[in-house]
């Protein structure tokens, strides 16, 4: 057994502490309460109009655009780079000869860790609420004039609320700002170009995409709440910081 003590991480690579006192149930009341008000009112007023005029009046060459921007949000891109990051950093601990070294992989392992778990928590949120809600798509309304809601129809065209596209770009660009907050506004400036190109491409409602980036943002934050009052033996407290703000 390796007598070797734990080397601690230098306080200049671990995120500052997360003000809690602002985060209680009342405050994660509000903000729910306020999300599920503006996409009922963009339901209401915005969705429809909005989604038909993009219909009549996006060029190809712009859709085009949309549609590559969409693929970024794509899952799949997300969960390989999360479960291959997790691989790579494990296996370089594994084979680091210095305590410091190994412990700064694990550090980037557990990185990685984070960004599969948002992903996971925040996508089965995002599909149960799809299937629950049954709302139809946009294609609908262009093809026959069907809206509303089909609860339980657990079918493609009626899974629009929320955007999974928008869910899982929020969760990792969100993650990325978390540990690279130097980097933060471009980060989230792709998170936003994303989300708003599922409506571009009338994949989505307005309402659609901004939910699901409450879901996605919301999972990462309440991820590390929850992450950083852990056990520090199981991995727990203060989380990793790669590229401090400037």
């Amino acid at each position: 057994m390796s007598d070797r003590k734990p080397v601690p991480v230098p306080a200049q690579q671990l995120l500052p502490p997360l003000p809690l006192g602002r985060l209680n149930a009342l405050s994660w009341g509000q903000a729910s309460a306020a999300v599920v008000g503006v996409c009922a009112l963009l339901m209401l007023f915005i969705d429809h109009p909005l989604a038909l005029a993009l219909k009549a009046g996006v060029p190809p060459g712009l859709m085009a655009v949309g549609h590559a921007l969409s693929t970024i949000g794509e899952a799949s891109w997300w969960y390989l780079l999360a479960g291959g990051g997790m691989v790579v950093c494990l296996g370089a601990a594994h084979r680091a000869r210095a305590r410091a070294t190994e412990r700064l992989w694990f550090q980037r392992a557990r990185a990685f860790v984070f960004l599969f778990a948002v992903l996971v928590s925040s996508g089965l949120v995002v599909t149960l609420l799809k299937g629950v809600i049954g709302r139809a798509r946009p294609r609908l309304l262009f093809a026959d004039g069907t809206t509303g809601f089909f609860p339980f129809a657990f079918a493609s065209n009626y899974n629009a609320f929320p955007s999974g596209h928008s869910q899982v770009i929020w969760a990792a660009m969100a993650t990325l700002a978390l540990f690279m907050p130097r980097w933060r506004v471009g980060f989230l400036g792709v998170a936003l170009l994303v989300s708003l190109s599922r409506i571009l491409v009338t994949a989505h409602f307005l309402s659609d995409v901004v939910m699901g980036a409450a879901l996605g943002l919301g999972t990462v934050l309440i991820a590390r709440r929850f992450a950083e009052a852990g056990d520090p033996a199981l991995g727990g407290g203060p989380l990793p910081c790669f590229l401090p703000r400037a």
